[in-house]
């Protein structure tokens, strides 16, 4: 299972990267444009692209893991500073039992029955907040492989688009970091494959996993989707 990162830097000055910080679905054209068009129903799918917007000191970054080599190329001249990592067999040295820093940016949410105007009942889906967020991301955790150990939940604007063709699109967001055991280590590496839960194409379901060493082994220095787990 080869994994690619890539990590972009934009240029907050240009007015191209902050519309697309600003508005989910330009993010997720601009994230896409990294890769080939004229793929199928489901390009994001067929290339597996997750990303993940975060703020790291006076800058944002924009963390993209694929199936795919990106064409960085295909970004505007200046758009922003980039790095390429090609993970090669990254989860295969995922092992169980090993203890490891986890984060991600979900959309905690659940499915209700409301009653409709027609006298039925209709879903309808509400974000999760405090503890009810807490425990829908202990049961993706152990889906995924992973018994926490320790965690924090850290609130995030919502997901949302400006354009009219897009005007219901809104994904609530919350960041997931603390520290886990690897229980089912197939699980795990699926989720990562994969991503968790809802609105994969906008920012949400990309998992980090940072192994946590023994002080008498060598650190992982440098590793953009290893340090991307670490708190900021």
């Amino acid at each position: 299972m080869s994994l690619w990162l890539t990590r972009l830097t934009p240029d907050l000055r240009r007015g191209d990267v902050l519309n697309d910080l600003n508005d989910a679905h330009l993010m997720h054209r601009r994230v896409m444009s990294l890769f080939p068009d004229r793929l199928s129903d489901t390009p994001r799918s067929d290339v597996g692209a997750l990303y993940r917007t975060e703020p790291v000191r006076d800058a944002v970054q924009v963390l993209v893991q694929s199936h795919v080599q990106p064409e960085i190329g295909r970004l505007p001249e200046g758009y922003a500073e980039t790095g390429v990592l090609h993970l090669k067999s990254y989860l295969d040295t995922l092992e169980g039992g090993m203890r490891v820093r986890y984060r991600i940016a979900a959309n905690p949410s659940k499915q209700l029955a409301v009653p409709s105007a027609g006298g039925g009942r209709v879903g309808q889906r509400v974000a999760l907040h405090g503890e009810a967020a807490e425990e829908w991301w202990r049961l993706r955790a152990a889906k995924a492989g992973l018994r926490l150990q320790s965690g924090l939940v850290t609130p995030r604007h919502p997901l949302v688009s400006r354009l009219r063709t897009r005007a219901g699109l809104r994904f609530h967001l919350a960041q997931f970091d603390g520290e886990a055991e690897i229980h089912d280590v197939s699980a795990l590496r699926r989720a990562m494959w994969e991503g968790i839960g809802r609105g994969k194409s906008y920012g949400c379901g990309l998992l980090s996993i940072l192994p946590i060493r023994q002080p008498s082994e060598p650190a992982d220095h440098g590793h953009p989707h290893l340090t991307a787990a670490r708190r900021s």
